[in-house]
């Protein structure tokens, strides 16, 4: 839909359809909302890294929120639970490997290694595209431990550091090997 209308356009604006990367595709669109987004009236630039701008164009299948509402009750103190955070994340920009994380990395097949560079890739855009299964893992009180998919076979653990909202990525191995059955 928008590469068509894209392609209806004058020359050269209508360039862009030459883009052949989804993921570069994504990020161009990610430029021009920001742009469009930075023009709205009191809009505060700290905040347009929250903002999911794939979320904008039809581009994927994606769940109609306003039909599928989602309730938040906080009663962990009554249940006696620990109480529940909610964070969202649009994207993921930086990533750092620890040691060990780098030195399982490079023992793995090469197919291995190539998933894990078009993963982080693919976290830089948005963590919504289809394939990632990007969830929360684990949690405690100074970081929460997120799981994404490399491939059919694989995962990676990734911390989340809520002091310095850093990303970690400290852990890599088999679906199996890595808890998840």
């Amino acid at each position: 839909m928008l590469r068509s209308f894209v392609w209806s356009q004058p020359t050269g604006y209508r360039d862009a359809t030459d883009i052949r990367s989804k993921e570069l595709f994504i990020k161009e669109c990610e430029k021009l909302s920001c742009n469009y987004v930075s023009q709205i009236s009191g809009f505060n630039d700290s905040n347009i890294e929250h903002i999911d701008h794939i979320q904008l164009y039809s581009i994927f299948p994606l769940i109609d929120w306003t039909h599928c509402p989602i309730h938040i009750v906080h009663d962990e103190k009554i249940l006696k639970i620990p109480q529940v955070f909610v964070s969202y994340f649009s994207k993921i920009i930086n990533i750092v490997e620890t040691d060990t994380f780098l030195k399982s990395l490079k023992k793995l097949h090469y197919d291995i290694q190539k998933a894990w560079a078009n993963v982080k890739n693919r976290l830089s855009v948005s963590v919504s595209f289809g394939g990632l299964d990007f969830k929360l893992w684990d949690k405690d009180k100074d970081h929460l431990i997120y799981s994404v998919r490399l491939n059919d076979n694989y995962r990676a653990h990734l911390k989340y550091l809520k002091i310095n909202q850093s990303w970690i990525a400290y852990k890599i191995g088999t679906h199996k090997g890595m808890g998840h059955g």
